[in-house]
């Protein structure tokens, strides 16, 4: 059980709060700390909190939810994503590599804070790779996801709150932002040195892929690779004569768009 105790005090000409917040188990006590505050406002909230915070840990004890690192933690949802119908993609797979290399991976995950999640977010700013807040934002939104479906998937303690707590810090640093429509396209001649690099790869005598054709249909579609070749989605291609091709494009799984290109 955990209680607090707020005392008045005048130091100098100042009147100061002292809380203590203490927790006993079995008549003794196991948990013991103070602050000093110039308000009551902000003593009683400190007080709440930390109780709050030390019942939850007391209900995660008794409930028997497991204490691991970061990086155990997004190791075991990996695996389980591997074996669902929905695994990750290779963005997120990608991403989830790229996060357990930083120290956030070594903390327990229930004790992740609101600073941490910002420390990560500015060593990744200042990384070789020197990644936008676009990317940044979904590193965010990943380490969010597995620390919210942690306690329910995997039976580890741990909450998403950490994050939620975190964004508006992110936010006022520019950290994290919407991702921005592309709006760069092929200039000069690079189109043409493109599809030379395409046809080189495919003089490999071990390439089977037509390189120069997914490119093409890219172009033209305005489709990136995976939804080109989703499993869920596929491209349907039908060639009507040796300088053009007819392109089905879904729209749902039953619904096709035709574009033709030359």
């Amino acid at each position: 059980m955990a209680f607090y105790s707020i005392n008045k005090r005048l130091r100098g000409e100042r009147t100061v709060y002292s809380t203590s917040v203490k927790q006993k188990n079995k008549g003794k006590i196991v948990f013991s700390k103070s602050k000093t505050f110039t308000s009551r406002t902000a003593a009683l909230k400190w007080a709440r909190a930390l109780i709050s915070q030390l019942e939850a840990d007391e209900t995660n004890m008794i409930a028997g939810y497991r204490e691991v690192t970061f990086c155990e933690l997004v190791r075991e949802y990996e695996k389980y994503k591997a074996k669902s119908n929905k695994p990750l993609r290779r963005t997120a797979s990608f991403a989830y590599r790229t996060i357990v290399k930083y120290p956030i991976a070594h903390l327990i995950a229930s004790k992740i804070k609101s600073h941490d999640i910002v420390e990560y977010c500015l060593a990744r700013k200042e990384s070789d790779s020197k990644p936008g807040p676009a990317t940044i934002s979904i590193d965010v939104s990943l380490i969010r996801k597995v620390l919210r479906v942690g306690k329910s998937l995997l039976g580890v303690n741990c909450s998403q709150q950490p994050v939620v707590e975190a964004y508006q810090a992110l936010y006022d640093l520019k950290l994290i932002a919407r991702s921005k429509a592309r709006k760069r396209r092929l200039e000069g001649n690079e189109y043409d040195l493109l599809l030379n690099f395409f046809e080189q790869k495919e003089k490999h005598r071990s390439t089977v892929i037509p390189y120069r054709d997914i490119f093409n249909i890219s172009l033209t579609t305005c489709l990136r690779i995976p939804p080109l070749f989703s499993r869920a989605f596929p491209v349907r291609m039908i060639v009507v004569t040796w300088t053009s091709i007819f392109v089905a494009i879904p729209i749902t799984r039953k619904l096709y768009t035709w574009v033709t290109y030359q």
